[in-house]
Parts: C-alpha cells; sequence; structure tokens
C-alpha cells in the first residue's frame, strides 16, 4: 500500500502540476466523473504499452459509468504493473511467460489524495518479454467485479470529501477570482458532482456569480477603452467596442448613453466623406455613406436629399457612359449602363430615346451588312460565269497546268449550278 501511494504521488504531481479547465455537459453533473491517466514513471513504461493501457483504463471507467466522454477531471484513474514472475517456456521456437501484478488506484490528481486502490494478477505468453507483457495486460476487463467494487469506494470518498472539505475548494476558488482566473475557478466548481446536492447547489450560484463578475469586468476594460477612443474621435472603433457590452453587464446603461453621443458624430463624418465622394464623382461610395447614416440621426434629413443628387448624378454619369458606348457601336456595354440608370431621374427620360437611337443603329448596321454580303455573293457569281465560259474552251490533257485548271473549273461549274438551282 505505502509503494501504491508514493507512486501515486509522483505520478500526480507530474501530470498535474498546472490545474486543468474543462467544460462540463448536464449530464455528468449528475455523477462523479474519472480521467484514465497513465504515467510515463511507471515500471516497464514504452508507448505501445502505455497506449495499451490507457485503452484499458477507458474501458473500466465506461463500464462502470464514470467516464467523461472526453472531459478532464481532477480525479484519476491511474495503474502501475510489477512483474511477479518471468519463465522460458521450453517449446519451439521458445516463448516468454509472464505473471504480472496490475495495481490500480483512484486519487485527487489536484491534492494527491489517494481514495481507493485494488490489484489483479494476469498472465501472459509472447515471443520476448514485451510480448508477453502485453498480453498480460489485453486480459483486463472493464466489467470485472473488482472495478466495481473498487470504483464505488472511491467514488464515496470523493463525495465525502466535497461534504467534508467544500470550505477549502470554495476558497480556493475565490483565490483564482481574485487572480481574475475566471475560467479556472469555474473549472473547479463544475468537478463538484450533483450528487453532493447542498455543495453543489452552492457550487452552481457561485457559478453564475464569477459568471457575471467576469462579464462585467470585460464590460468596464470596454467602456474604458471606448471612452478613450472618443476623446481621440475614433468613432467607429468606440462604437464597435460599446456594441460588445452585454444586457447583463452593470454598465451597459452608461454604454448606451455614450453610443447614442457617438451616433451622431458617426453620422456626421459620414455626411461628410458622401458629400466629398460626391463633389469628385464617386457616387458608389457616396451612395454607401448616405445609407450607413440611421433614421434616427439628426443628419437623417439632409441624407435623404443628399441621396436624391446621388441618384441624379450615378444616373447621369451611368448615361454618359451608354452614349459614349453607342457610338462605338458597342451594343452589350449600352445594355449594361442603361440597366444602371435609376428610375425617376432625367437620366431615365433620356434614356428611352437612347434606346431608340440604338434599334436604329442597329437595323443601320444589319442593312449594311446585308448589303455588303450581297454584293460580295454577285461578284462571286459574276466569276464563276466567267470560269465557265472559259471551260467550255478545248484544254489539252498532255499539259499538267491545264488538267489543274480543268479539275478547279469542273468543281466550280458545279458549285455554279447549284447556286443557280436555288
Amino acid at each position: 500500500m505505502d509503494r501504491s501511494v508514493r507512486y501515486l504521488g509522483v505520478m500526480l504531481v507530474a501530470l498535474f502540476g498546472v490545474s486543468a479547465i474543462y467544460a462540463q455537459t448536464k449530464e455528468d453533473q449528475d455523477r462523479v466523473v474519472v480521467t484514465p491517466v497513465v504515467s510515463q514513471y511507471m515500471k516497464g513504461y514504452n508507448r505501445s504499452v502505455a497506449r495499451l493501457l490507457r485503452s484499458k483504463l477507458n474501458g473500466i471507467v465506461t463500464a462502470q459509468g464514470v467516464g467523461g466522454g472526453g472531459l478532464f477531471s481532477r480525479f484519476v484513474l491511474t495503474a502501475n504493473v510489477h512483474v511477479l514472475d518471468k519463465e522460458v517456456l521450453p517449446t519451439a521456437p521458445p516463448r516468454i511467460a509472464q505473471k504480472v501484478e496490475v495495481t490500480f488506484l483512484l486519487g485527487d490528481g489536484v491534492d494527491g489524495n489517494l481514495y481507493a486502490t485494488t490489484s489483479k494478477v494476469y498472465k501472459g505468453i509472447g515471443r520476448n518479454e514485451t510480448k508477453a507483457y502485453t498480453q498480460a495486460l489485453k486480459y483486463i476487463q472493464g466489467h470485472d467485479e473488482i472495478f466495481t467494487r473498487f470504483l464505488a469506494e472511491g467514488k464515496q470518498k470523493i463525495i465525502i470529501f466535497y461534504k467534508e472539505h467544500s470550505d477549502l475548494v470554495f476558497k480556493e476558488v475565490d483565490q483564482l477570482v481574485a487572480r481574475k482566473r475566471y475560467e479556472a475557478a469555474v473549472a473547479r466548481l463544475e468537478e463538484i458532482p450533483k450528487v453532493c446536492s447542498a455543495v453543489y447547489e452552492k457550487a452552481q450560484e457561485r457559478i453564475v456569480f464569477i459568471d457575471k463578475q467576469q462579464k462585467n469586468e470585460v464590460a468596464e476594460q470596454c467602456l474604458s477603452k471606448a471612452q478613450m477612443a472618443v476623446s481621440q474621435h475614433r468613432w467607429q472603433e468606440a462604437n464597435g467596442l460599446l456594441y460588445g457590452i452585454p444586457k447583463e453587464a452593470d454598465c451597459y446603461e452608461q454604454s448606451r448613453k455614450l453610443l447614442d453621443e457617438i451616433e451622431d458624430e458617426i453620422d456626421g463624418e459620414a455626411l461628410q466623406n458622401a458629400k466629398q465622394a460626391m463633389a469628385t464623382g464617386s457616387w458608389d461610395s457616396a451612395s454607401k455613406w448616405i445609407y450607413s447614416i440611421l433614421p434616427s440621426s439628426k443628419y437623417y434629413a439632409e441624407a435623404l436629399t443628399l441621396a436624391k443628387t446621388a441618384k441624379e448624378g450615378m444616373s447621369s454619369s451611368a448615361l454618359k457612359c451608354a452614349e459614349a458606348a453607342l457610338a462605338s457601336e458597342d451594343f452589350e456595354k449600352v445594355q449594361f449602363w442603361i440597366a444602371k440608370i435609376m428610375s425617376g431621374t432625367v437620366a431615365a427620360n433620356e434614356s428611352k430615346h437612347l434606346i431608340e437611337e440604338m434599334k436604329q443603329q442597329k437595323g443601320e448596321i444589319a442593312e449594311r451588312d446585308a448589303k455588303a454580303e450581297a454584293g460580295a455573293l454577285e461578284r462571286q457569281q459574276i466569276e464563276l460565269k466567267k470560269m465557265l465560259y472559259a471551260s467550255k474552251h478545248d484544254i489539252s490533257n498532255s499539259d499538267p497546268l491545264n488538267r489543274q485548271d480543268a479539275s478547279k473549273i469542273k468543281d466550280l461549274k458545279y458549285q455554279l449550278e447549284k447556286w443557280f438551282d436555288q
């Protein structure tokens, strides 16, 4: 027993020098959660053995209903393995038989207290000592009755710990809060199982209090930064900080008042930016600034007037682009720019004439192309007629050049006749 206690103490110091922070679901609040761990200080430790033993410990806590489903608890289950006997079997090839004692320990991973321990002997055979060692560990079964008794004893001691030493837990929580380690404090409280009803209820109340305290602190920081930004006329930055303050914060009302004050400043700045954009013909930018002004702002009426001017300016600019496209006979761009013209503007009325002009220009171009195509066809027919006439004359078959011309004339004659048939 003394050896097991010493082993647990060394293992816990190595694994839990820093408190772990984790989230706990409602399902896990109803029971004690135990985390399986394997120490590198275990005799015979190597990665394959550690992987196998960790899997077996996971199987135990899962089978016994104390697994955390990936959550971390201060209460840990670990194991230590001792080789009791080793024998070389007279087989071909020789095999190694090992008898190992596995000691299972349940304790507090933070304070180092041991709550329960049990041992069982397992046997394994393999081609070498490692194979025999791991084969023995494979016989560990999570549903074994010894683990039911062992964990039941440990859980009772954990519950007693919380009932008898809850003041120490809450004192530690207060110290964490004083150091502004809010998440660690909440995690410490969430470790308390629901079966410790009185302590559990007190812990839940403290969690709510800590949560509010943390929100208040963050909110106060945001408010302070926002006030600094306002003093330097960095309105947008202040606006973002103030909107991040939740309603539950004590300084929420104060933040709303400051927000109302700076929104007029933001809108005034937006109005000036819109005017500057309009002066340079940057209508899209002007519209963006105008529509960012809130209806509740004192600048809203002026923004509506600017919006009408921007609408006319944007449409007028689109009309000029459409006219330039029409001049270069780029009808796709004409249609693109006409679609940008807003209804109800002067440019919208003028664009109607532009549309008619585009239709007329399209017709003229189509007629011109048709005449050009007809002329080309007529010229080609005349040329073919001349060649057909020339084909009526005798052509000597002894001349290779004449034979080539005769073949060409024959093809052209066929083409001409086909056209005439049409």
